[in-house]
């Protein structure tokens, strides 16, 4: 490979980690935002519901369904984040796959992997942000599910609720696991790209 080829190669990757450090950023601003803005509301919303209970009471308990409010966002917070997941996660795909093989041809004697490369590696996995995140909405719907489920008078709504909030959750999950399903699909179409590419060397060998 040529110097200036080279040099393109690597202004195309230091362009790529600019922006997937961009999105990293608001990726945990945007976390940061919503652990303040869910316990802060739960904790407005607690507080309204035990100074004013009597009061609260008289409306037939409907007091209660202001704790959907943080459970709900919190839920929507999530779809938000794990669209800045995804996107960092495929900016990081590409690196792996186009980017640093064409580099590691041009460096000699460097048998290591580069750094997407052994990110990639299965004893660098951990999901500990991934079980937080998701743990932080799943105490924000029990929060608002318990009073609804127990005090409410409205019975079949409070049940619909509760399957709706849960149903969300499942999706939320599935959601979370996004990211694990990209870079399986990744892996297998460019190992598919590889072994067709030696085929057809093959058979232009063959011939």
């Amino acid at each position: 490979m040529e110097n200036h080829e080279r040099e393109i190669l690597w202004g195309y990757l230091t362009e790529l980690r600019k922006e997937l450090v961009e999105s990293q950023k608001i990726r945990t601003q945007v976390i940061g935002f919503k652990i303040t803005f869910v316990t802060a509301l739960i904790a407005f919303i607690a507080a309204k519901l035990l100074s004013d209970y009597e009061k609260v009471a008289e409306f037939n308990n409907l007091y209660y369904y202001l704790l959907l409010i943080p459970a709900v966002a919190s839920l929507f917070f999530d779809f938000l984040i794990y669209s800045y997941s995804f996107s960092i996660k495929r900016i990081g795909l590409y690196i792996k796959h186009v980017l640093e093989p064409k580099l590691k041809d041009s460096l000699k004697d460097f048998n290591q992997a580069l750094w997407q490369e052994y990110l990639e590696q299965p004893f660098n996995s951990q999901k500990l942000a991934n079980t937080g995140n998701l743990g932080l909405t799943a105490v924000a719907a029990v929060i608002a599910l318990i009073p609804i489920v127990l005090f409410s008078t409205i019975i079949y709504f409070s049940i619909i609720i509760a399957f709706v909030i849960l149903g969300l959750i499942g999706v939320d999950a599935y959601a979370m696991n996004s990211s694990g399903r990209l870079i399986k699909k990744a892996d297998d179409h460019f190992e598919n790209l590889k072994q067709n590419k030696k085929g057809n060397e093959r058979n232009e060998n063959a011939t």
